[in-house]
């Protein structure tokens, strides 16, 4: 699959999960985090953590082949899933390495898929 390009429409985010502006730059500045939204938006409310890891890897090693599925597992587990389950996006199950969408706004087909320009309306 070709590597898509991971916009995310900042203002429709923050409307939806009710995260301030600042902290959702901060988390949509990150590519894994930014494609682990998308899988999340596209799939199951419930996924495995091999299956994000895969769907991500699958969707970035287009432009980075250094990229393995293991490293990208090693972020989500220690970077990208606390961050969005500190914002209760989502719940991870570390035991069962199962993660479930938290967020109806995750869960609306479209929402998120307008890119906002600066300047534009």
């Amino acid at each position: 699959m070709a590597n898509r390009n991971e916009t995310i429409d900042v203002e429709q985010f923050v409307r939806l999960t009710g995260i301030s502006a600042d902290e959702t730059y901060r988390l949509l500045a990150n590519e894994c985090t930014r494609a682990t939204i998308r899988v999340l938006i596209e799939s199951e409310r419930t996924l495995s953590l091999d299956h994000i890891a895969e769907a991500v890897a699958e969707r970035k090693l287009a432009n980075r082949p250094d990229e393995t599925v293991r490293r990208i597992r090693i972020a989500l587990v220690h970077s990208t899933l606390p961050q969005l389950e500190a914002h209760g996006l989502v719940t991870y199950d570390r035991d069962r390495k199962r993660v479930r969408v938290e967020s109806p706004s995750l869960q609306l087909d479209g929402a998120l898929d307008t890119v906002a320009s600066p300047g534009r309306s």
